[in-house]
């Protein structure tokens, strides 16, 4: 699996060379002179290089024959030679896979056979099983019998290769017949006889399943040979009589006779299921192929609900059998579930009724929701209104709670103006029946919000939350200016405080400078923390000139208020704001003095907490999950920025108390090449109030060492690279030097 995996990759790669601009094509000569040149590439030297070798071979190999076998017979006599690294060799047989091996296969073979018995020669090695896997020489199969024959792994890889070019049957039914314990080499032979498909391997294949005492093994035999019946010339029969082989061994395992079992049923040839088991293997093969005929033992009448539930499913894929689905009167809630999954594929409007009949079965609304759900899927013209009438017609409580959570999962919009006058002259249940289902108005968000709004002070009691809900969650879609005024008329009708404190959340939502100078109004009514907290929601600019008015209206709060500007700016990175100049200019505290630099550093406040050794604790923007490496004393283990260097990228790190430092020395190891760039350096007692520092950069052959103009005394410190280059940013070790 694993090599299969390498070729396929490697294939699809191949195939992507055509389009790049390095592929032209060259001569053999030039490709063999280059190939030379790489003897002495290795992992991790640049891949340019690379690049350069295999775009021109593989358009060449490609385009011309002749050129390709000249390739080949260099490689190969490259690989006799024995020159070059490992990587180099492994090379070499990825170019035996581009170009072919036409002619060489005995003498691979034999380079195969002196070499693959040493550790480090396996990578390559396997490269090269994996070209005559693909061989064109008609001298390939014997030289891989011949591999086949030898110990260890090299054997295994034969066998696999010879299965994949379809060849030596006869040769590997032997082999199997001889593998006796030895699994490798038993299941290499299973999988290539199950490639091969022909009569010897069908045969082989129904030996070993007879004679394996081993169920693991028996398994593999069996599902080889239900595979190779399967692709067979004579499948149909030849497959049926294996699987029934398989079902009459009294020593196979439960999943292989499952297996052997569907395969039966996809001939359409299944006996009546012996067992549960069988049974829904049958209804599972039933319900993917719907050419097949339903079998006499597949009918709703003589099945019990758990598995009148899985034929219901079965029928629901197929897409037919609506007819006899929908007549089941289902007593447990998997059944009624399943019959109204059928209906929302298959059914009509004149099964609304049916299907809410079932509510009763489910218990909670959490179920009942799954059935509604359903309901509202099954297509129909105009079925909001025909649920709604169906559940105000309604006698059960279950049935019609059902229908109306299915009218809450249609839009809405095409019968907005009937449930708002629903919402003016219904009973109370009707109103609120209406206003959940005008959650889903999308087209006519602000309309709906409008009318609602409108109709607010007439509604009563939990005619009163429903309406609120609805309000929000129309808001929370959008929320224009025609809204924001429907919301401050609301608010300025209102004569008592709680509803007033409910229209004042529209504000931020709609965020102009209009919905901001409302906010000031509040607040001078007296509604301050409503106003504050409204404020704190805005995403943009416009508070800022409202908050600097409630500013000079209520100086006692001057520094609450100014928090909540200063919010805003934090969590909207509104770094070039004049707010920012304001506030460091007329600044109250260190804080507010400290805003615009503190605004310099990347925001760090949201990240995972690290905790690290001594007490420390840490923050990082990239590699956070490996952060502990550069404080585990461990000069073999690194942090990283897992990418390249960008600005922006930061570590933070939170002393136990506030400390005296001098300086930070971020020690390299072997990364002496993954240094940080044009570094700053943010200190403070709070996140909220870093200032920068200034420091002198000593690039030292092992280290960066960040040394502090004078002592500085702080608990946070934030060190920021803030230039662009290849390569990580990488740190051994930390360490703060007091």
């Amino acid at each position: 699996m694993k090599k299969t995996l390498f070729t396929l990759c490697f294939l699809a790669a191949a195939f992507s060379f055509a389009d790049n601009p390095n592929s032209k094509q060259a001569s053999s000569d030039e490709i063999c002179n280059a190939m030379q040149d790489m003897r002495s590439y290795d992992w991790g030297q640049p891949s340019g290089k690379l690049e350069s070798y295999l775009y021109p071979l593989y358009r060449t190999s490609t385009a011309d024959k002749k050129e390709a076998v000249a390739i080949e017979k260099k490689a190969v006599e490259e690989l006799k030679s024995g020159q070059g690294t490992t990587r180099y060799k492994e090379l070499l047989g990825e170019t035996l896979a581009i170009c072919g091996v036409s002619s060489t296969a005995n003498e691979l073979a034999e380079i195969v056979a002196k070499s693959y018995s040493k550790e480090e020669n396996r990578r390559w090695v396997e490269r090269v099983m994996i070209a005559l896997g693909r061989a064109s020489d008609k001298n390939a199969k014997d030289a891989l019998l011949k591999l086949a024959g030898m110990k260890g792994y090299i054997s295994i890889d034969a066998v696999s290769a010879l299965g994949s070019r379809g060849e030596a049957d006869k040769e590997i039914a032997k082999m199997l017949a001889a593998a006796g314990k030895d699994k490798h080499k038993y299941y290499a032979c299973v999988a290539a006889l199950a490639r091969i498909s022909s009569p010897a391997s069908i045969k082989a294949l129904l030996t070993a399943m007879s004679k394996a005492s081993d169920p693991a093994m028996k398994l593999a035999a069996g599902e080889a040979l239900i595979s190779s019946a399967s692709s067979s010339k004579k499948a149909a029969k030849q497959l049926e009589d294996c699987a029934n082989k398989i079902l009459s061994d009294s020593k196979a395992s439960l999943p292989l006779q499952l297996n052997a079992y569907s395969a039966l049923a996809r001939l359409g040839k299944a006996p009546a299921p012996k067992s549960k088991d069988f049974l829904i293997a049958a209804i599972d093969v039933f319900g993917s192929n719907k050419k097949l005929a339903a079998p006499s033992f597949l009918d709703f009448a003589k099945l019990e609900e758990p598995e009148q539930a899985l034929l219901v499913q079965a029928y629901a894929r197929r897409g037919d059998g609506f007819d006899k689905i929908i007549k089941l009167t289902p007593k447990s809630a998997p059944l009624a579930e399943a019959i109204a999954f059928a209906a929302s594929r298959m059914g009509s409007e004149k099964d609304f009724e049916r299907l809410a009949s079932f509510a009763p079965l489910f218990s909670g609304d959490r179920e009942k929701a799954v059935l509604a759900q359903y309901i509202s899927e099954i297509r129909a013209g105009g079925k909001l209104l025909k649920l709604s009438d169906l559940a105000k017609n309604s006698k059960s409580e279950d049935e019609k709670k059902v229908l109306l959570m299915a009218t809450e999962n249609l839009d809405s919009s095409s019968v907005a103006d009937t449930l708002l006058g629903v919402v003016k002259n219904g009973s109370s249940d009707e109103k609120i029946a209406a206003l959940k289902t005008l959650n889903t108005a999308q087209s006519k968000n602000a309309y709906v919000f409008v009318k609602v709004a409108e109709l607010f002070p007439s509604l009563k009691g939990k005619e009163i939350q429903a309406a609120q809900r609805l309000l929000v969650n129309l808001s929370r879609v959008s929320c224009n200016e025609q809204m924001f005024k429907a919301a401050m008329a609301q608010y300025n009708q209102a004569s008592d405080m709680k509803t007033k404190g409910f229209f004042v959340r529209f504000a931020a939502p709609c965020g102009t400078a209009e919905a901001a100078e409302f906010l000031a109004k509040v607040y001078a009514d007296g509604l301050k923390n409503e106003a504050l907290r409204e404020f704190a929601g805005f995403k943009n600019e416009n508070a800022f000139e409202a908050l600097k008015k409630i500013e000079k209206l209520d100086s006692s709060n001057k520094e609450k208020i100014r928090e909540v500007g200063i919010d805003i700016v934090h969590q909207n990175g509104l770094v070039k704001s004049p707010y920012v100049k304001y506030i460091s200019s007329t600044a109250m505290n260190a804080r507010e003095k400290n805003l615009a630099t503190t605004l310099e550093m990347p925001k760090l406040s949201h990240l995972d907490v690290i905790s690290l050794p001594n007490g420390i604790k840490g923050r990082a923007t990239h590699g956070a999950g490996i952060l502990k490496r550069a404080f585990d004393d461990d000069m073999n283990s690194r942090w990283s920025s897992d990418g390249p260097r960008e600005p922006g990228i930061a570590i933070l790190l939170e002393m136990p108390d506030s400390q005296a430092v001098k300086g930070i020395e971020l020690m390299l190891g072997s990364s002496r090449n993954d240094r940080v760039l044009d570094p700053k350096v943010f200190v403070g007692d709070e996140l909220n109030n870093m200032r920068k520092l200034e420091f002198n950069y000593e690039k030292a052959a092992s280290s960066d060492i960040l040394k502090f103009k004078k002592p500085e005394t702080f608990k946070y410190v934030c060190v920021v690279n803030t230039k662009a280059s290849g390569g990580n940013w990488s740190i051994h070790e930390v360490k703060i030097q007091k």
